[in-house]
C-alpha cells in the first residue's frame, strides 16, 4: 500500500471514484507487483518444503521414493525422480512467470 502514488489516489477521488473503484483500478495495480513476488518467493519455498516434509515424514510421495530409492541404490529412479520434482517446478514458476506477465503488461 505505500507503494500507491498519493496524486493516483487523489486523481480518482477528483473523479469521484467509489472505494471499491479506488481498490480495484489504483490500489491493486499499484500493490501486485509486491504480491505477485511474495507468490514467487511462497512457491519456491513450498516445494521445498514439501520435498523435506516427504523425506522426513511421509510414507508416500516424491520424497519417499527418491529415500526408497537412494537405499535401493537405485540412483537412476531416484535422479528422474529428483529431476520429476525440479521440472514441476519449474513448470510452476513458468506459470506463474506468464500470469505475472500478462497482469503487468501496463508497467513495461
Amino acid at each position: 500500500m505505500r507503494d500507491v502514488r498519493p496524486r493516483l489516489v487523489e486523481m480518482a477521488r477528483a473523479f469521484d471514484a467509489s472505494w471499491g473503484q479506488l481498490f480495484l483500478r489504483v490500489v491493486l495495480p499499484s500493490a501486485l507487483p509486491m504480491i505477485l513476488a511474495g507468490i514467487r518467493y511462497g512457491l519456491s519455498r513450498a516445494f521445498v518444503g514439501l520435498i523435506v516434509a516427504e523425506l522426513l515424514l511421509s510414507p508416500f510421495g516424491l520424497g519417499r521414493l527418491i529415500m526408497t530409492a537412494r537405499s535401493m541404490f537405485e540412483h537412476d529412479r531416484m535422479f528422474a525422480t529428483v529431476l520429476w520434482t525440479l521440472l514441476l517446478a519449474g513448470a510452476a514458476l513458468a506459470a506463474l512467470a506468464r500470469l505475472e506477465a500478462r497482469l503487468l503488461r501496463w508497467r513495461a
